[in-house]
């Protein structure tokens, strides 16, 4: 353990001869080392090592960098107060109830938080100063959001878990009652009070009423779908293509192809073969009305759960290997350049030849195969991809931000860069197409003010950023927070609509949700306007009319059933990842 510690502090002196440019990776150090003291895992070793470092810092510290290395002073010193406090005696102080304050109110890091209150539990029961379950409650109380609301009831539900801290509450309940019943008229606060007489886990119907989500999909419902037929009429037939699925290899459900070929011409001939949902499910049946209610495809820490019953999603219209397929099909015309000519909808069937993970199609494309058929197909998706990205630098700039505050949601490597690229370009085609046409689309859009002083200064930040590194320069204390907020509310400005078509964010005039329809139901209803308006040319003012009055009440619906998933799948993991969830008999 000592050699980690050793490890940490060595990496901290080193990063630190170039500290503007290792801020984050220095916090992160200095995070580790926050995590062990409360842990109690060799303070003083670590004691020692801290005064080593701040020696350091002192020694190089002048009138130009103060200012900075105040952020680093600060910690380094709140570690030494605690292990000072640890060593003195295990009695609570009021410098402990600011550091559990900091954790909940700034830090917000529930492991962190749990970790620190679990090892001060008795002393924080015993402390006279200050009875900071209360204080909590007072900030549930005041919340004014859900994002607030959520994260300060799953610090209350880590409070009340605790069985040494619930005979607490539990003697003292009457004084938090008569706190919380002067709220009583709000319904988070009503939720809570019950609480005080149920047991303090959470149950799985607690979430599905909560968020109106189910996590088993009716039986009674899903009987429905044996009755469903295909819909085989004037389908063009593709089957002969060597159409190809680029996947996880764990994924099920696959709901997209692709294949391109060269014409004699040179130009080149793109298609992407989307599950033809609205085909097999109608309009009106309670499985889409079902997945109406749902919105989009859930993906929690220990499951997923589906918009449609598994056998719809993962078999009926997956397009898996050697199995005949119904398909949506965007064919797009490109001249030698990768430029687009001609874009197309059609209904058509395929016969999907291979199924290939990220892995394989990359090796694929290093030259490791003896198939030269399925290496041209994607030596020409690649460079069609590199087009793609090189005509619009804006992309890039949107995934960094993406990467910032996702670690899994990277472009790293060329097969990425393909199925990114091909969905992307459909849904902006597809939402153009109907423009044009003057039908209704549901649009993704995202509307940014370039002239908005915060986000010149993200841009300009992103702007520094290295490909595949976080290499951010010049950040100033506390700068790294405000980045990340900077960009969480920057994407919660995205929303579905139907009279603005503009996306921001990814440099289009005209952007949709179009090629996932077996995981959102934004993309299955465009699947249904496709068929109505383009394959079945229904196409009078009553309709459009129709159309454009339904599809504003499902996109306002979508949009906050949206927000009440990201924080639904925010709480689940939260809860599933401590425990504190109990299914319909047994804790999970």
């Amino acid at each position: 353990m000592t050699n980690n510690i050793d490890v940490i502090f060595n990496n901290i002196s080193i990063l630190l001869n170039e500290y503007l440019k290792n801020d984050q990776k220095i916090n992160v150090l200095i995070d580790k080392i926050i995590e062990m003291v409360i842990e109690e895992n060799h303070v003083d070793y670590i004691l020692k090592n801290v005064k080593i470092i701040l020696k350091k810092i002192y020694n190089n510290i002048n009138d130009d960098n103060k200012d900075y290395y105040k952020n680093y002073i600060n910690k380094l010193t709140g570690i030494k107060k605690y292990i000072s406090k640890i060593n003195s005696d295990n009695s609570i102080t009021k410098n402990d109830i600011d550091i559990l304050k900091y954790l909940i109110y700034i830090d917000r890091d529930i492991n962190r938080i749990s970790c620190f209150f679990s090892k001060n539990i008795n002393s924080l029961i015993n402390n006279k100063e200050c009875d900071i379950f209360y204080d909590i409650l007072n900030s549930y109380i005041n919340a004014n959001n859900n994002n607030e609301i959520d994260y300060l009831y799953m610090i209350i539900i880590l409070f009340l878990k605790n069985d040494t801290y619930k005979d607490y509450i539990m003697n003292n309940k009457y004084k938090y009652l008569l706190l919380l019943n002067k709220y009583n008229n709000k319904p988070h606060i009503k939720e809570l009070i019950n609480k005080f007489s149920n047991d303090y886990s959470v149950s799985l119907e607690e979430l599905e009423n909560k968020y109106k989500i189910k996590f088993i999909y009716p039986k009674d419902i899903e009987i429905e779908m044996y009755g469903f037929k295909f819909d085989n009429n004037n389908r063009y037939d593709f089957t002969n293509q060597r159409v190809i699925t680029i996947d996880h290899d764990t994924d099920t459900c696959l709901d997209d192809a692709i294949y391109i070929e060269k014409n004699i011409d040179d130009t080149y001939t793109l298609y992407v073969h989307i599950t033809d949902i609205a085909g097999v499910i109608p309009y009106n049946s309670n499985i889409f009305y079902e997945a109406i209610k749902m919105g989009e495809t859930l993906y929690l820490m220990d499951k997923v759960i589906s918009i449609y019953p598994d056998y719809i999603s993962n078999k009926l219209c997956s397009i898996l290997p050697n199995n005949k397929r119904n398909v949506i099909t965007y064919k797009v015309i490109l001249d030698n350049n990768y430029d687009i000519l001609d874009f197309k909808i059609l209904k058509g069937k395929i016969l999907c030849k291979d199924r290939l993970s990220y892995e394989s199609a990359n090796e694929i494309l290093k030259g490791n195969t003896i198939d030269r058929e399925l290496y041209n197909i994607l030596l020409y998706l690649f460079n069609f991809s590199h087009r793609q990205r090189c005509k619009n630098k804006k992309k890039d700039m949107y995934r960094e931000y993406h990467k910032f505050i996702d670690s899994n949601n990277i472009i790293n490597t060329k097969s990425d860069l393909i199925v990114s690229e091909c969905m992307i370009l459909i849904n902006h085609l597809a939402s153009k197409y109907f423009y044009c046409k003057g039908y209704p689309y549901i649009n993704r859009t995202l509307h940014l003010c370039n002239k908005e002083e915060g986000l010149i200064k993200l841009n300009k930040i992103f702007n520094n950023l290295k490909i595949g590194t976080l290499g951010i320069n010049d950040l100033k204390e506390g700068e790294i927070l405000w980045i990340y907020n900077k960009i969480k509310e920057t994407f919660s400005r995205a929303k579905y609509s139907v009279n603005e078509y503009k996306h921001d964010g990814l440099g289009y005039e005209y952007y949709s949700r179009t090629t996932s329809p077996a995981r959102r139901v934004s993309d299955a209803i465009n699947q249904h306007l496709t068929y109505d308006f383009i394959f079945n040319n229904n196409i009078n003012d009553n309709n459009i009319y129709l159309w454009e009055d339904r599809l504003k009440e499902i996109v306002d619906y979508l949009n906050k059933r949206k927000i009440n998933n990201d924080i639904f799948s925010s709480q689940y993991n939260h809860l599933i990842s401590k425990k504190l969830l109990k299914n319909k008999n047994n804790f999970t």
